[in-house]
C-alpha cells in the first residue's frame, strides 16, 4: 500500500515536473514571438525615420536653413533684402545675355511635398508651421513688388531734377552744340568722327531726339535703377538694399550700371547718382510700402526660423535614437 502511495506521488510529481517545463517553454515560445514582432516592428520605425531623414527631412531642413541665413545676413545689414522668394518651380527663360539669374532665395520644397506622399511624413504641427512660412513668404513677394515700385516712383521726379542741372551746366551745353554742329556738317565718305563718348554728352544726343524729354529720360531711369536692367532676369538690388539701410550699396548698384561693358558712355558726374539717393531715402523715410515690407520681412524670418528648428528637432532624434548619438568628431 505504501509502495503504491510513493508511486502515484512520483507520478504526480513527475507530471508537476513536466508540466512546469511545457508552461515555462510555451511562456519562451510567447516572449519569444512578442520580442522578435517588436524588434521587426522597431526595424520598421527604424528605416521609415532613416527614409524620412533622407527623402524629406533633409531636403526641407536644408532649405529653410539657407533661406534663414539669407534673411540673417539681410538683418545684419551684409545683403539686400530679398527681391523675391521663389515658391514655385523654376520656369525655364530664354536670354540672349547667359542664364537666368532671377532663382534666388527658395521655398519651394515643402508645396512640392504638400501634394504627395512627402505630406504623410510630417505631424499636423509641422505642416501648419510650414503651411505658415509659405504665406509669409508670399506676402513678403507682394510687399517687395510694392516696394519697387514706391522706389521708382520716387526716383523719377529726383532724377528729373538732377537731370535738369545737367541741362544747365556749362559742360551740356559744350556737348550739346557740338553734337549740333556735327549734325548740320555734310558727311564726308570715309571720315568717321569718333564720338563723345561722355555721359553728358550721351545726354545731348538722347535730348536732341524728336520727341524726348527730361522727363521721359527720368521715367526710364528710374524703372532701370529699380527693377530690372538689360534683361528681364537682371533684377536690381536698389530697393533691398534701401530697405536695409545700405545707402552706400545702394548707390553702388545703380553705378554699376554705367560701368557695364554693354554701355557705350562714361558714368555721370561724381556724385550725381548718391545725390539722388540721398533724396529718395527721405522720402522713404516714413513710406507705407517700406513699413509693410518691413514687416513682412519680419514675419518671414521667424516664420522660416521656426520651420527650421522644428526640422532641426526631427533630425536630432534621429540622430540620437538611430545612428549613434552625437558625431565623436
Amino acid at each position: 500500500m505504501s509502495m503504491l502511495v510513493v508511486g502515484a506521488r512520483a507520478h504526480d510529481d513527475t507530471w508537476k515536473t513536466v508540466g512546469g517545463a511545457m508552461l515555462g517553454s510555451g511562456l519562451a515560445v510567447i516572449v519569444g514571438t512578442l520580442t522578435g514582432r517588436e524588434a521587426v516592428r522597431q526595424q520598421y520605425v527604424k528605416e521609415a525615420n532613416l527614409r524620412r531623414k533622407t527623402d524629406s527631412y533633409g531636403p526641407l531642413h536644408e532649405e529653410f536653413k539657407t533661406l534663414r541665413e539669407t534673411l540673417d545676413r539681410t538683418r545684419a545689414g551684409e545683403a539686400p533684402y530679398p527681391r523675391r522668394i521663389a515658391t514655385t518651380a523654376p520656369v525655364t527663360e530664354m536670354s540672349l545675355f547667359g542664364p537666368p539669374e532671377r532663382d534666388g532665395p527658395t521655398l519651394r520644397t515643402w508645396p512640392a511635398f504638400e501634394g504627395n506622399y512627402h505630406a504623410d511624413d510630417f505631424s499636423a504641427a509641422a505642416r501648419a508651421t510650414f503651411d505658415r512660412a509659405q504665406e509669409a513668404a508670399r506676402d513678403f513677394n507682394a510687399a517687395m513688388d510694392d516696394a519697387v515700385q514706391a522706389t521708382v516712383d520716387a526716383l523719377r521726379p529726383h532724377i528729373e531734377v538732377a537731370i535738369e542741372g545737367i541741362v544747365a551746366s556749362p559742360e551740356y551745353r559744350h556737348a550739346h552744340d557740338k553734337i549740333v554742329d556735327q549734325q548740320s556738317q555734310p558727311q564726308v565718305t570715309g571720315i568717321v568722327l569718333p564720338p563723345d563718348r561722355s555721359w553728358v554728352a550721351w545726354l545731348a544726343g538722347d535730348l536732341l531726339y524728336p520727341g524726348a524729354s527730361g522727363n521721359a529720360i527720368a521715367a526710364t531711369m528710374a524703372t532701370s535703377w529699380a527693377t530690372v536692367w538689360l534683361t528681364p532676369t537682371a533684377e536690381m538690388p536698389t530697393t533691398g538694399w534701401l530697405l536695409a539701410g545700405r545707402t552706400d550699396q545702394a548707390t553702388a548698384a545703380v553705378e554699376a550700371i554705367f560701368r557695364h561693358p554693354m554701355v557705350t558712355s562714361g558714368p555721370p558726374p561724381s556724385g550725381w547718382v548718391a545725390r539722388i539717393i540721398t533724396q529718395v531715402v527721405t522720402d522713404m523715410a516714413s513710406d507705407a510700402a517700406f513699413e509693410r515690407a518691413r514687416a513682412a520681412f519680419g514675419r518671414l524670418h521667424a516664420d522660416v526660423w521656426e520651420g527650421e528648428r522644428a526640422l532641426e528637432r526631427g533630425l536630432r532624434i534621429i540622430r540620437d535614437r538611430y545612428e549613434g548619438g552625437e558625431p565623436l568628431v
